[in-house]
């Protein structure tokens, strides 16, 4: 890999897989982590790398074709909860640095073999802890007011079209599994 080469999921495996042996596995792969998302938001490459109304090619990087069923799976979802931890330490790091508040919404791509409703979703959330905890129930129903806007009007319509792009790239997404 050359230092300013763009990085894929497939191309960071030789940063964890190295046997530096100062380092424990888990910093290995929280560099690779880090390295794999570096300056990624600004780049300017996202939507350029993408092929039409298909899949981004790190997906089928890091999922293949989903036709598998090798152990790699196991480890794959890992490293997307560990990604995702990444974002929630970032943010509440940045709160603590900055003084701000914070609310990350997500939930990851999948498939279903019926209509998906919003009552299929698991949506993880992310806000401010210590406003969590001072907040109480005015703060809650804040909160779970705006968790089921974005499940129905955000992640459903997009769960539809990334079921299309799976179907478009002949990709089986993995299976949901439960955090």
């Amino acid at each position: 890999m050359t230092p300013n080469a763009p990085l894929s999921p497939s191309g960071v495996v030789t940063v964890y897989q190295s046997d530096y042996q100062r380092y424990s596995y888990e910093q290995r792969t929280a560099a690779a982590r880090a390295i794999l998302r570096h300056t990624i938001h600004t780049d300017g490459r996202h939507l350029a790398e993408n092929r039409g109304a298909g899949l981004h090619p790190s997906y089928i990087d890091l999922h293949g074709r989903g036709n598998d069923n090798s152990p790699q799976q196991k480890e794959v979802r890992k490293f997307l909860k560990d990604m995702r931890d990444d974002l929630f330490d970032a943010s509440v790091v940045l709160d603590r640095l900055d003084g701000g508040i914070s609310l990350i919404l997500r939930c990851p791509g999948f498939v279903l073999d019926r209509p998906i409703q919003a009552d299929d979703l698991t949506v993880d959330v992310l806000f401010s802890p210590r406003e969590t905890t001072e907040s109480g129930k005015e703060l809650s129903k804040f909160l779970a007011l705006t968790v089921q806007a974005f499940a129905h009007d955000c992640v459903v319509p997009y769960l539809h079209r990334f079921a299309q792009r799976c179907i478009q790239e002949s990709v089986i997404p993995p299976p949901l599994v439960a955090p």
